[in-house]
């Protein structure tokens, strides 16, 4: 994810109490879209409010300069801080993982 540092549509947002970083997200503007990506909340802090509030804040910021439509990927973890913000659910979206050492490398 280092090579999306240099790219002008990736805005990271970072968290902070006390001087600690607690929280973060990407904000991946494209196509008029603002993508929410890769939320995350320290596990300590959870259930504070710290993942909808920095994700409040890159939206009103994509907002601010004329996006329209804001969107994200949620884990069932984050869903339901999500809805509560105004989002709905448009798909379910399959996720499939596979270990190096269990690729069939014969066809």
């Amino acid at each position: 994810m280092e090579y999306l540092l240099l790219e002008p549509e990736a805005i990271f947002y970072i968290g902070n109490l006390e001087g600690k970083t607690v929280s973060s997200l990407m904000l991946y503007l494209s196509s008029g879209v603002a993508g929410l990506q890769a939320v995350s909340t320290l596990k300590e802090y959870r259930a504070r409010g710290f993942g909808r509030t920095i994700s409040r804040m890159a939206l009103i910021d994509a907002f601010k300069i004329g996006y329209k439509v804001g969107v994200l990927q949620a884990s069932a973890l984050g869903e339901r801080v999500y809805r509560k913000m105004g989002f709905q659910k448009h798909c379910d979206i399959i996720s499939y993982e596979l270990e190096e050492n269990k690729m069939y490398l014969e066809e």
